[in-house]
């Protein structure tokens, strides 16, 4: 059994379901986002993963043993919010070892273990501070702090960086990616943000209206979704029908392409903007579009192009900015048949327990890469809300 399993977890409030018949598997030492837009039920699932709320229906097994009636402190997980909710009263130190104290540790041990964790999160000498003296970033280490040193056997973060400005989230991405890999725990972490959900995890679970809608690693979502919306929520903005025979694809004005990846039937063709070639004179070779450039719009580190086939298919190119268009020549777009990703043309969503079901089936494509990452040792539990 996985080392985390959600098994068919559903949540309602007030009549309006919040989570909807979720599965998910987490493999030990595994870190996964739990990413979508606000209102989409990630936080939801990371509360009944931490026994603040209570599904509906549906289990959750830690180490193949049921949560249903355990309660939040006695499930052995730490959960960081996204303003720390440091204790005021208490020094960085005492709130640091808040955890261990409440487990009976000796003072003389959670001095230390305090302290260690500090150095860890590059605060030494922070130990007698205030957490009024504090500034966010440095608030949410020690919050990361008092979470590690109890030693979790899985760590939740509810969007934990969104308060901080650009700089100081990444700083924190890097010291939380640092800390896992030294301590191997298994890391949950609730974001509304693709880039740092693509810097966080080895997978990410999708969500939209409560229901997972593709589970995996970061860059199978970027170039291989399951579907128009998470291909646009990945930033996608190429979409057009084809009809397809293979790696055959017909498109309605009559223009052919050809991809390496096989399908049959009617289906609805995408391309990441950076992955089309614009030149000015033609070539020799496949999947080559005259067209007319409509836009250039210079962003600094690209250029975005707006192109326009003979037959009216309309294109977003991103190119390095040396590559610069006047808006009505012509060029030439070349779309790499393996960059052509195409899923079938037909209504999107569908049953959300039968589709949660395949993706609980579906193992990590890493498979045993996160092996290295050893579960921490059974300890006493415990909960920071």
């Amino acid at each position: 059994m996985p080392y985390l399993s959600l098994q068919n977890l559903t949540k309602t409030f007030h009549g309006t379901p919040a989570v909807r018949e979720l599965w998910l598997d987490v493999n030990p030492g595994e870190r996964i986002s739990l990413l979508g837009p606000s209102g989409c039920g990630k936080s939801t699932t990371l509360q009944l993963m931490a026994g603040i709320l209570q599904p509906d229906q549906g289990d959750i097994f830690l180490e193949a043993r049921s949560l249903r009636r355990v309660p939040p402190e006695k499930r052995g997980m730490a959960l960081v919010l996204q303003k720390g909710m440091l204790f005021p009263h208490l020094s960085v130190g005492e709130n640091v070892a808040f955890g261990l104290k409440m487990r009976g540790v000796s003072r003389v041990e959670q001095a230390e273990r305090a302290i260690a964790m500090l150095d860890q999160v590059q605060l030494s000498g922070f130990e007698n501070r205030s957490p009024s003296e504090l500034s966010g970033g440095q608030a949410q280490r020690v919050a990361v702090a008092r979470s590690l040193v109890i030693q979790p056997k899985l760590l939740l973060l509810d969007e934990p960086l969104s308060a901080l400005d650009a700089s100081l989230r990444s700083d924190m991405q890097e010291l939380i990616l640092r800390l896992q890999d030294e301590t191997g725990v298994t890391l949950i972490i609730v974001t509304h943000d693709q880039s740092e959900a693509i810097v966080m995890s080895h997978r990410v679970a999708l969500m939209f209206d409560g229901c997972l809608r593709q589970v995996d690693t970061p860059e199978a979502l970027y170039q291989h979704p399951v579907d128009e919306t998470v291909a646009r929520f990945f930033g996608g903005v190429n979409f057009f029908p084809a009809e397809a025979q293979q790696r055959q694809l017909q498109l309605s004005g009559g223009d052919r392409l050809s991809t390496e990846h096989p399908q049959q039937g009617p289906v609805q063709v995408t391309i990441r903007p950076e992955q089309i070639h614009v030149m000015p004179d033609p070539i020799c070779g496949i999947n080559l579009l005259p067209v007319t450039v409509t836009q250039n719009r210079f962003i600094g580190t690209q250029r975005h192009l707006t192109l326009k086939t003979v037959a009216n298919l309309e294109l977003q190119a991103w190119v390095p900015p040396s590559q610069n268009f006047a808006v009505g020549q012509a060029a030439i777009a070349h779309l790499p048949p393996d960059a052509l990703w195409t899923f079938p043309a037909q209504a999107e969503g569908g049953d959300c327990s039968e589709q949660g079901r395949q993706l609980a089936s579906t193992r990590s494509r890493l498979g045993n890469g996160n092996s290295n990452h050893q579960a921490p040792d059974q300890v006493e539990a415990q909960s920071l809300s």
